[in-house]
């Protein structure tokens, strides 16, 4: 939650894939003096390293040891799904907001192996950076998903993350003013 929290996935063969998706749902508390791992697998610039800008919530996204994107930045206090992909020899960088296509550019071809751990909210072989925040559904892919897949990972799980207020049921229309009385939750139904 927030505070230098994060998991060791150690040195497994199937975190070094040539191509892969990330996947997460982030909500930052704000720009830190230093970078904010969300993953990380990274030592003297081999494999990937994904996470905030020093005093900033724009996102950087390297492979193999170079800079291949950097997000818009993104809100404060306000869960976002952040999802990027590497292609690979496909040699495209893809970065996606909401389910939506945000923007990208090349990705260096195949990522590069590494030995080192992988790691989720800090980095593990380098000066900690913890993640300034909360990461939720966090998921990794051994293949670039498509646009599509991307936008029903989002509708499948924005449900999850509707905020304490007026929400508009996208099936039910009860007129023009009703009173809730009670309300709850059952598998991201109502």
């Amino acid at each position: 939650e927030g505070s230098n929290e994060g998991i060791n996935l150690s040195n497994d063969v199937s975190l070094n894939p040539s191509e892969m998706t990330l996947s997460a749902w982030v909500n930052l508390d704000g720009g830190d003096s230093s970078y904010g791992t969300i993953l990380s697998r990274w030592n003297n610039g081999n494999a990937y390293y994904i996470g905030t800008l020093p005093s900033s919530t724009a996102v950087v996204i390297y492979y193999s040891g170079s800079l291949r994107y950097t997000t818009p930045a993104l809100p404060t206090g306000e869960w976002v799904h952040f999802l990027v992909t590497n292609d690979g020899a496909g040699n495209t960088v893809s970065y996606y907001q909401n389910g939506a296509y945000v923007g990208g550019g090349a990705s260096g071809g195949a990522i590069s192996s590494s030995t080192s751990p992988s790691s989720i909210g800090y980095d593990v072989e380098r000066s900690n950076y913890p993640f300034k925040g909360n990461i939720d559904e966090f998921a990794i892919w051994n293949r670039s998903l498509s646009a599509q897949e991307v936008h029903d990972i989002y509708q499948r799980q924005k449900n999850e993350y509707v905020e304490v207020g007026e929400y508009t049921s996208q099936i039910f229309n009860p007129g023009s003013e009703s009173q809730w009385l009670n309300l709850s939750w059952i598998d991201g139904r109502v």
